[in-house]
């Protein structure tokens, strides 16, 4: 039984029961992060992992640090960021690009190119640690619920910044697609990891009230800080001479509570002689600007000098705040174990901090009460006036860092030896199905044989050979298409798999009828135009062996022509899992080539058969999502897509394609919140359309009259009405 979040424990520092006096192997250690000191200047996350990749490496161990987004560089480049982790004795990795271009959201795409880069290296590593933020652990943390990879190897997630928790401190709204995907990513990399580590209880109580899934193993650690911040407690008061907001220049760091506070301040003008005010830390964008604009325009009336000072690393910066009559001020509205508080109270450096978040976690208890205030601007104001008259005295921390950082190292030992145990398990283990299930391979075809023989063709190379193929002819008139089913029957009969013969109802009907003739435990459904690798049927069976879930989808390899597939794909698909809100707005779940359990499909009702229409699978998986069947995406490439001008989701009118799809939503919503959702699906693609033609118009509008109007004539018609409305 979990336990609650109040009775979390920190970190095991004390070796299993019977291993006392046992030695332990140098580890492996591999640090997957998309913020590191080095490319990136300061932030938490970044500070954060760097010492503990120091921390670690200086205990003995063997540590590579991964950085994630290879294509953001804040200072210096990937051979700099090298050299200066060499020197630690730390292998510094920028994860490779790809000449493959992933067709999804681009936190999709790093998440998998990430977990292939780790997959491939699979034996190579004894843990890995990925933070919360941006879910980049995805895909790898799938791979290794799901029995694909790293069995050997413990998956750490760190909690430091969801996405929507950052969202919602600094007041914003969600307003890209890709937050939702992240949020998805975010909860479910926290819910499959090994083990997770909150700095303080505080986050753990905000994952609590959003509903997130906890694994069994949580724990509450504070982060390690660096030996050179232990500086020597004084008592004595400090005179304040300049107010130095410290942190992020963003709303959800406090940034108008400072301002609102100040002005009242500069009201008082018996205090005001001889202040002044710095902001001190990296430039966001606030309002639609940078945020050293929004401050100069809301400093501009003080009656003494602002200043903003964003282009200093975090020594640059701490350096600063030693200077003498400096008070550090960190009014965040919400905030987790923030490293600016930690290092004020390593360091020595006088500071006043809002009562908020995991703030107070930070402070020593005996500290906190002339240390923190209430995020109001009147108690902010009124300690930030009492410090300039008497001057303010330092804070301790509240943990010492020495045992911190041991903590955090002795856990790394209990984690590996606890490595013969596997940490997250929900079905059978990973080894070879004793008693294999039937697999009914439901294809459906129509007009097309020379591209059914391909499909077929790949199912006769599988390495899962219990198997039966059952194929609907969707109505074909065409002579060729009728006598290549003429063909197949003697195959068929003596394998005993089925050909059936319908008038043309669509492919949810074809699907609906392929499964109610055939006989397997599983259904994987295919369409004539597929490919399927060889280890289809048999990685999708191992899965669904081990994890229990009801639909199987997985990416795709897309490609183009009418010839078998060879050679790297055009592009790859990539669907993220069972996102329901993202799926009021694309498809997320993954393609109709999927594998499902009998006792599910029958239960949701197979298909619906609208004629004329496409987007069944679409509107086949939100429905099982949203009645609490388990979908999954394996993380593997199992089938070849093909890219065509005449199937049926090309060939049916898009808007209603996707207004199908929203029938299980409102099915599952009150009819009084089913306008919202109506709304949200067309403000966004009638925002999806603007884009796509923006972009396709500033593509061609160099081009020759003739030519460009050709151009347009071509494009879908909801963008060329938009060229003719707007831009001819």
């Amino acid at each position: 039984m979990k336990q609650p979040f109040e009775e979390r424990p920190g970190l095991p520092s004390l070796a299993p029961h019977g291993d006392e006096g046992r030695s332990y192997p140098r580890l492996r250690i591999c640090i997957a992060t998309p913020d590191i000191v080095g490319p990136i200047r300061c932030g938490g996350i970044g500070t954060a992992y760097a010492n503990l990749a120091l921390a670690l490496a200086e205990a003995g161990h063997e540590v590579t640090i991964l950085y994630l987004l290879s294509d953001l560089w804040e200072q210096g480049n990937a051979g700099n960021s090298q050299d200066l982790y060499r020197g630690k004795g730390i292998r510094f990795v920028a994860l490779p690009g790809s000449d493959t271009f992933y067709l999804d959201s681009l936190v999709c795409a790093i998440s998998y190119m990430a977990c292939r880069w780790l997959r491939k290296r699979d034996g190579d590593f004894d843990v890995i640690h990925f933070p919360d933020w941006m879910g980049l652990g995805y895909y790898s943390l799938l791979s290794k619920r799901q029995g694909l990879a790293f069995q050997n190897c413990a998956l750490v997630v760190g909690t430091h910044a969801p996405t929507l928790w950052h969202l919602a401190g600094n007041m914003d709204f969600v307003s890209t697609l890709d937050i939702l995907e992240r949020d998805f990513m975010e909860r479910k990399s926290v819910a499959y990891a090994d083990a997770v580590v909150s700095p303080s209880r505080y986050m753990l109580q905000w994952l609590v009230d959003q509903e997130w899934d906890l694994p069994e193993r949580v724990y509450v650690q504070p982060n390690i800080i660096t030996d050179d911040l232990t500086a020597e407690y004084d008592p004595e008061n400090i005179g304040v001479k300049e107010l130095v907001f410290f942190g992020r220049l963003e709303k959800r760091k406090g940034l108008d509570l400072f301002f609102r506070a100040v002005d009242i301040l500069a009201e008082a003008n018996d205090i005001s002689h001889g202040i002044s005010i710095t902001f001190l830390g990296k430039q966001e964008i606030v309002e639609g600007r940078k945020s050293g604009d929004y401050i100069a325009e809301r400093a501009g009336q003080w009656p003494f000098p602002a200043r903003v000072i964003s282009d200093l690393n975090r020594d640059g910066a701490l350096a600063y705040l030693r200077e003498g009559g400096r008070l550090a001020v960190m009014p965040s509205l919400v905030d987790n174990f923030p490293y600016t508080v930690l290092e004020c109270c390593g360091a020595g450096i006088p500071f006043l901090a809002s009562a908020t978040g995991g703030i107070p976690e930070v402070i020593a208890p005996e500290d906190r009460e002339r240390t923190c205030f209430e995020t109001r601007p009147g108690a902010l104001s009124e300690m930030l006036a009492q410090a300039i008259r008497k001057g303010v005295r330092r804070a301790r921390p509240a943990v010492d860092f020495e045992s911190v950082r041991k903590a955090w190292i002795n856990w790394h030992q209990v984690l590996h030896a606890s490595l013969a145990a596997p940490l997250s398990t929900e079905g059978d283990d990973a080894g070879p199905l004793t008693d294999p299930p039937l697999v009914s391979v439901c294809m459906t075809t129509f007009n097309r044989p020379h591209l059914l023989a391909q499909a077929l063709e790949s199912l006769r190379a599988q390495d899962y050979t219990k198997f039966e193929v059952v194929l609907v002819d969707d109505g074909s008139r065409e002579p060729p298409a009728l006598a290549y089913l003429d063909e197949l029957e003697a195959e068929f009969s003596s394998k005993g798999w089925t050909i059936i013969r319908q008038e043309n109802k669509y492919p949810g009907a074809a699907r609906n009828n392929a499964a109610r003739h055939s006989a397997g435990e599983y259904l994987l459904f295919m369409d004539d135009d597929n490919y399927a690798e060889p280890h289809e049927i048999s990685t999708f069976i191992g899965v669904a062996q081990r994890t229990g879930a009801d639909i199987l989808t997985c990416p795709a390899k897309r490609f183009a022509g009418y010839r078998a597939p060879s050679g790297p794909p055009d592009h790859i698909w990539l669907p993220l899992g069972a996102a329901a809100d993202v799926g009021v707005l694309k498809n997320c779940y993954g393609d109709a080539n999927a594998l499902v359990r009998r006792e599910a499909f029958e239960a949701l009702g197979g298909f619906m058969e609208d004629y004329g229409l496409g987007h069944e699978d679409h509107e086949f998986f939100a429905r099982a999502v949203l009645k609490g069947l388990r979908l999954e995406v394996v993380p593997e490439e199992l089938f070849w897509y093909r890219v065509q001008k005449n199937n049926v989701t090309v060939g049916t009118r898009y808007e209603a394609n996707m207004v199908r799809l929203l029938r299980p939503y409102l099915e599952a919503m009150p009819i009084e919140l089913r306008g919202v959702v109506r709304l949200l699906q067309g403000l966004y693609h009638a925002r999806a359309n603007e884009t796509i033609a923006d972009q396709v118009y500033a593509h061609y509008k160099t081009l020759p009259r003739a030519e460009f109007l050709k151009a347009v004539l071509m494009a879908p018609w909801r963008i060329a009405r938009k060229f003719f409305r707007d831009k001819l």
